[in-house]
C-alpha cells in the first residue's frame, strides 16, 4: 500500500526497531516470537499507512495520524517502569505495540463505508450489513434535529458552502464517536493474522483498542478477555486491563505541538468551535516533562480561552491518572499470581501542572492578562429562582407544568405502543382532596414512567431534559410517527414548589413491548434542599403520579367546591385546549371528564356597531401542515372594507340652551376597533379587541398574539381585530421562553408568522370572492407596519385568482 506514491514501510520498520518494547522482544529469539515480530511489522505498517488518510474525513480535529501512533508508543514506554519491561510476557509486549497502532484506526473508515452512510449507494445494491450501517448513521443524524434544520435552511437558500461544512462536521462527529468500535471491527477483520502459539488474540486486541474510549472503571468488568489472569500459552499470561490503562493514558498524554503542525493548522483552517479549541490547545503546547514526581506541561498561549482550556485538560489528565491507579489497585489476581501485582505499575505521578507563558505582541507586551474567573451558578439562588414566582409570575402555572409533562409522556407512549402493536388508551387523573388538614393535589398519568436512570440523568438534574437527549432522539428515529414535546428545558417540575413544600412521586417505567423497569420507585422530596428519599414503590402499571402537599395560600380553591364554582376547573379551562388525551378531574365533591375542546370563542360586538361590521370566519386546516383551528377577521364595513366610519352627529342642549355637538367615529387599527368620541373633550375607547387562544401540545400559551399594544414583542400587528383559536403542531411549533409564558422572536416565529399570513390570505380571498371588497382589504393593509407578510400573500393570492378569472372570461 502507498499513499500519494509514498511507501512508508522503511520509515515504519526503522522507528519500530528503536522501540523499547520491540527491542525486548528481539532479545527473545524463538520461532513464536519471530512470528510475532513479523506480524507486528506487517500490522504496524498497515495501520500507519491507513491512518495517514484520516485527514480526508477528520480535517477539523487534531490529527490522529501515523506520527501520533509512534508518539503514543513512546509515551507507553515511559509509563511502564523500565525495570519491569523485561518481566512482561511476549504477548503483553506485542499488544502494547499493536494497540498503539490500531487504537485510532477507526478514524480512517473505508471510503465504501462513507458512501453507504451518505446514501451514495442505492439500497438495492447494499449488503445486509451495509443496510444496518446506513440505519445506524441515519439514527445518529436524527439525534441532532437542530443541525438538520440548519442544513434544510441552507439547502433552501442554496447556500452550498455552508451545507458542505455542516455535512462534513456531522460526518466527522460520527466517525469520532464510533471510531473505537470501528477499530475493533477492523482488527477482527484481520483476525487470521493475529495468532500467537495457537491463541488468536484478535478479539483481545480489539477490546483493548476500543477500551480507550470507555470509562476507566469499565476495565474492572471482567469477561473472557478482559481480566488480569488471561492464560494465552503454557505459563504465559496477559494482564489486559493493565495494557488498556497504559494505552488510554499514553493517548491522553499525546498533548503537544507535534499533534497539530502550524503549517497544517494554517493551511486547513478551522470552521467550528470544537475543532478550534482542540487544535489551539495542542498547538499551544511547547513541551512536557514526565517523571514519577510530577507531570509538567509547558505552553505559550495568545488567548485566555486557550490557557483555560489547557489548565482544564491538565486537571482532566490528573483525574484520569488517579482513576487508573485506583483501577490497578482493584484488579483481582488469581491466588498463584498475587505476587505479580507489583509488576504492573505506572511510572508516572498523578500530579499534573501547567506552566503557561503568555505570548507577547510586537511591542513586547503580554497579549492578555489571565484571570481565573468565569460564570458560576449559585445553586441555592438558581433553585429558588426556578421554584418561585420570579420566573413564572403566577402560581397556577405549577399545575400547567405538571400537566404538560403528563401530556408529553402519554403522547410518547402512544407512539411507542402503536409501533409495538399494543392497544393503549392514554389517560390523566387530576385529584384534589383534603387529607389530615392539608389540601393535596395529584397528577397521575399512564405514560412511559421513570426508572432510576431517568431520575438520575434528567428528573433530578436541573436543566437536563430527556426530550433533548440522544436517548429520546434515537427512540424517535425509528418511530412511525412524529412527536414534538412541549417540555424542553428540564426545569418545569421545580415550579411545583411554588405551591408545595413536600412532593411525593410514584413511578414505573415502560421499557419494551411487554416489559417494565425492574422495580417501581417511590420518592419523597422535601423542599428546595433537593434531598430525595427513595424506596421501592408498589405501583403495578407504567406511569407516574405526582402528589403535592399544598401550601395554605395555594390558588386552587377548596377541595369541597361545587363543580359549577370550582376554581380548579376554571384554571384548567385556561390551561388546556385542543387536547386529545382523556383527563378526569376528581375532588371531594365531584368527578368529571374534563373536555378541553372548548366552546367557540364568542365575538362580542356593541349593538350600535353591529350594522357596520363584517366578520369573516376562516378555517385554518388543510393548507400548511402544523397550523389548524380557525380565525375570525372583523372589519368596519360599508359596502366595502374601510378603516374608519363616522356615525351621525348628535346635538345636546344644556340648561342654558347651549348646543354641543357629539361626534363619534370608529377606527380600525392595531388589532382592534376603537371608538373616538368628541364631546367637550376627545375620548378614545377600545370597542372590539383581538383575543383568543394559541395552543401547542394541548396547552394554551399565555401570550397575546395580535395587536401592537401587548407586552410581548412577538405580536402580529394587523390593522383589524381577530378572534382566534389556533393550534400549532410538528414543524410549525414555535419556541417559548423558559417560563413558557412568552414567545421567543426567532426564525421559528418568523416562519410561523409568514405561514399564518399565507393561510389567512388564501382563506380571505376564497371567502370574500367579491373583487371590490378584496381591493378595499388590500387598501387597508397597504403599507401598514406589521402587516407586510399578509399584504404580500394577499397580493399573490389575488393575482392568481384574477388570472384564473381572466382566462375564464377569455374562454367565454
Amino acid at each position: 500500500m502507498t499513499i500519494n506514491g509514498i511507501d512508508w514501510r522503511p520509515e515504519v520498520l526503522d522507528q519500530l526497531s528503536n522501540s523499547l518494547f520491540y527491542k525486548e522482544l528481539k532479545k527473545r529469539q524463538d520461532m513464536a516470537v519471530n512470528s510475532l515480530l513479523a506480524n507486528i511489522d506487517n500490522s504496524c505498517y498497515y495501520a500507519f499507512q491507513r491512518t495517514k488518510v484520516i485527514i480526508r474525513y477528520m480535517e477539523q480535529y487534531t490529527l490522529h495520524d501515523g506520527d501520533h501512533l509512534f508518539r503514543v508508543l513512546k509515551l507507553m514506554e515511559k509509563l511502564v517502569p523500565a525495570e519491569k519491561v523485561s518481566e512482561l510476557s511476549n504477548l503483553e509486549l506485542a499488544l502494547l505495540i499493536l494497540s498503539a497502532f490500531f487504537h485510532d484506526i477507526g478514524m480512517a473508515p473505508d471510503s465504501r463505508e462513507v458512501d453507504v452512510w451518505l446514501g451514495r449507494i442505492h439500497p438495492k445494491d447494499m449488503t445486509p450489513d451495509q443496510v444496518q450501517q446506513k440505519y445506524k448513521y441515519d439514527k445518529y443524524c436524527a439525534t441532532n434535529p437542530s443541525l438538520q434544520r440548519r442544513l434544510n435552511r441552507n439547502i433552501a437558500l442554496s447556500n452550498h458552502q455552508q451545507v458542505v461544512i455542516l455535512e462534513n462536521y456531522r460526518l466527522s462527529e460520527w466517525i469520532r464517536k464510533t471510531h473505537a468500535d470501528r477499530a475493533r471491527e477492523i482488527v477482527n477483520s484481520q483476525r487470521a493474522f493475529f495468532v500467537y502459539k495457537d491463541y488468536n488474540y484478535a478479539t483481545l486486541l480489539g477490546k483493548i483498542c476500543a477500551s480507550h474510549n470507555d470509562n476507566a472503571y469499565s476495565l474492572l468488568r471482567e469477561d473472557s478477555h478482559n481480566h488480569p489472569n488471561l492464560l494465552v500459552a503454557a505459563d504465559e499470561y496477559v494482564n489486559a486491563p493493565y495494557i488498556s490503562i497504559i494505552l488510554r493514558l499514553a493517548d491522553l498524554l499525546d498533548f503537544d505541538s507535534k499533534r497539530t503542525p502550524k503549517v497544517l493548522f494554517d493551511h486547513i483552517g478551522v470552521k467550528n468551535p470544537i475543532s478550534l479549541e482542540e487544535w489551539q490547545k495542542h498547538r499551544s503546547i511547547d513541551g512536557w516533562n514526565l517523571n514519577v514526581d510530577q507531570i509538567t506541561f509547558s505552553a505559550t498561549c495568545d488567548h485566555p480561552a486557550i490557557e483555560r482550556s489547557i489548565k482544564e485538560f491538565c486537571n482532566y489528565i490528573q483525574h484520569e491518572i488517579t482513576t487508573c491507579q485506583g483501577v490497578l489497585r482493584e484488579l483481582n489476581y488469581n491466588y498463584n499470581r498475587r505476587h505479580v501485582r507489583d509488576k504492573y505499575d505506572l511510572n508516572i505521578s498523578n500530579i499534573v501542572k501547567s506552566q503557561i507563558r503568555i505570548a507577547e505582541d510586537e511591542s513586547g507586551k503580554p497579549k492578555y492578562h489571565y484571570i481565573d474567573a468565569h460564570f458560576k451558578l449559585n445553586q441555592s439562588e438558581i433553585i429558588e429562582l426556578l421554584m418561585g414566582t420570579n420566573l413564572y409570575g403566577n402560581t397556577t402555572f405549577a399545575l400547567r407544568e405538571l400537566i404538560q409533562n403528563s401530556l408529553d409522556t402519554c403522547r410518547f407512549r402512544l407512539i411507542k405502543e402503536n409501533d409495538w402493536g399494543n392497544t393503549y388508551r392514554p389517560i390523566i387523573f387530576i385529584r384534589f382532596k383534603r387529607e389530615e388538614h392539608t389540601d393535596v393535589l395529584e397528577i397521575e398519568d399512564n405514560g412511559m414512567g421513570m426508572d432510576e436512570g431517568i431520575i438520575k440523568k434528567y428528573f433530578s438534574n436541573v436543566g437536563s431534559s430527556y426530550y433533548r437527549s440522544d436517548e429520546f432522539y434515537q427512540d424517535m428515529a425509528t418511530a412511525s410517527d412524529s412527536f414534538t414535546p412541549i417540555s424542553k428545558f428540564g426545569i418545569g417540575f421545580l415550579s411545583a414548589f411554588m405551591v408545595s413544600d413536600s412532593i411525593e412521586v410514584d413511578t414505573l417505567r415502560k421499557i419494551g413491548r411487554y416489559h417494565v423497569s425492574e422495580k417501581p420507585l417511590n420518592i419523597n422530596i422535601e423542599g428546595e434542599s433537593g434531598v430525595f428519599l427513595a424506596k421501592i414503590g408498589s405501583r403495578e402499571h407504567p406511569g407516574t403520579k405526582i402528589k403535592l402537599y399544598l401550601k395554605e395560600d395555594h390558588p386552587f380553591g377548596n377541595a369541597s367546591d361545587k363543580q359549577s364554582e370550582s376554581k380548579l376547573l376554571k384554571i384548567l379551562s385556561e390551561i388546556i385546549r385542543h387536547n386529545s388525551t382523556e383527563i378526569i378531574v376528581e375532588t371531594d365533591d365531584f368527578s368529571a371528564n374534563f373536555n378541553s375542546y372548548r366552546e367557540e370563542i364568542e365575538v362580542m360586538i356593541e349593538e350600535n356597531l353591529i350594522n357596520h361590521i363584517k366578520e369573516f370566519r376562516l378555517p385554518l386546516d388543510g393548507i400548511i401542515d402544523g397550523i389548524s383551528g380557525n380565525i375570525t377577521c372583523i372589519y368596519l364595513y360599508n359596502k366595502k372594507i374601510i378603516s374608519e366610519i363616522k356615525m351621525p352627529a348628535k346635538n345636546y342642549t344644556d340648561e342654558d340652551e347651549k348646543v354641543t355637538e357629539f361626534n363619534r367615529s370608529y377606527v380600525c387599527e392595531s388589532g382592534s376597533i376603537k371608538e373616538v368620541s368628541e364631546f367637550v373633550t376627545t375620548n378614545l375607547r377600545t370597542s372590539v379587541v383581538s383575543r383568543g387562544h394559541l395552543t401547542m401540545g394541548g396547552i394554551s400559551i399565555n401570550d397575546k398574539l395580535f395587536g401592537c399594544n401587548t407586552d410581548s414583542s412577538a405580536a402580529i400587528n394587523w390593522p383589524f381585530p381577530v378572534i382566534y383559536d389556533i393550534k400549532l403542531s410538528g414543524e410549525m411549533t414555535i419556541n417559548l421562553t423558559a417560563s413558557r409564558n412568552n414567545i421567543i422572536v426567532d426564525e421559528k416565529w418568523s416562519e410561523f408568522k409568514d405561514s399564518l399570513s399565507r393561510v389567512v390570505a388564501i382563506r380571505l380571498i376564497e371567502t370574500i370572492e367579491d373583487e371590490e371588497i378584496i381591493r378595499s382589504l388590500l387598501q387597508l393593509v397597504n403599507g401598514y407596519p406589521g402587516a407586510e407578510e399578509l399584504e404580500k400573500h394577499l397580493i399573490s393570492e389575488y393575482g392568481q385568482i384574477s388570472s384564473i378569472k381572466a382566462v375564464q372570461r377569455l374562454k367565454i
